[in-house]
């Protein structure tokens, strides 16, 4: 949980394994939540599925479509990152949650105007130029992005305790890289959406422009 000042920012929270009151009590008190997970599946693939399901036929799609959203193939073509695909991947078990979150709140649009927002810290990580190489989490690899945020966030402020948690744990990196990324989809420093209908129902993960300095 970040907490926003002029031009400061301070770590007021780090916490692990949260159930989902505990995650709709803290959200009722900030103007954006960002989440790393899928906020919906491939159109195609619900479609198929309800045709197969209702007429015991299945349409002739293409197997990229059945796989990824519009979304996931914006960021493969530009960034070369490879989300994993919701619809044939585990995080499939992921998205089953948040779609429960997402409900719970009462979240019909799914591409962000309504102050949940679909993050991906791997994207973001290369979208700032940060450290991006190496396994997420390898304790040398989480100090260098740690130290890489810290050198390009100097109003940035944190407790010895975060900062070392950081340091320890990537879901609480990533949870940090989502909630920065929350703040450009607040102030308007990511990418443009599409002129599509699909990411108000499959998602869409957005990119932040920019550098670290600018979302203040």
């Amino acid at each position: 949980m970040l907490n926003w000042d002029g031009r400061r920012a301070r770590i007021e929270r780090v916490a692990l394994r949260a159930d989902d009151h505990r995650l709709t009590a803290l959200r009722a008190g900030v103007e954006m939540t960002a989440i790393d997970s899928p906020f919906g599946w491939p159109d195609a693939f619900v479609k198929a599925v309800h045709t197969w399901r209702d007429r015991g036929r299945w349409p002739e799609a293409e197997g990229a479509e059945l796989r990824y959203r519009l979304t996931d193939r914006h960021v493969a073509t530009t960034l070369k990152v490879y989300p994993l695909s919701v619809s044939s991947d585990r995080i499939a078990a992921c998205a089953w949650r948040c779609a429960a979150l997402l409900s719970r709140w009462g979240i019909a649009d799914r591409s962000g105007r309504e102050g949940v927002a679909e993050v991906y810290p791997a994207a973001a990580l290369r979208c700032w130029r940060l450290p991006h190489v190496g396994p997420k989490t390898d304790s040398v690899v989480l100090q260098g992005r740690v130290g890489a945020i810290r050198a390009e966030c100097p109003w940035l402020r944190a407790g010895d305790a975060e900062w070392n948690m950081l340091a320890a744990n990537d879901h609480a990196l990533d949870a940090l890289l989502s909630a920065l990324v929350g703040r450009a989809v607040a102030i308007g420093a990511v990418g443009d959406l599409p002129r599509d209908d699909r990411p108000a129902v499959e998602g869409w993960i957005h990119l932040p422009t920019g550098t670290l300095r600018d979302l203040v």
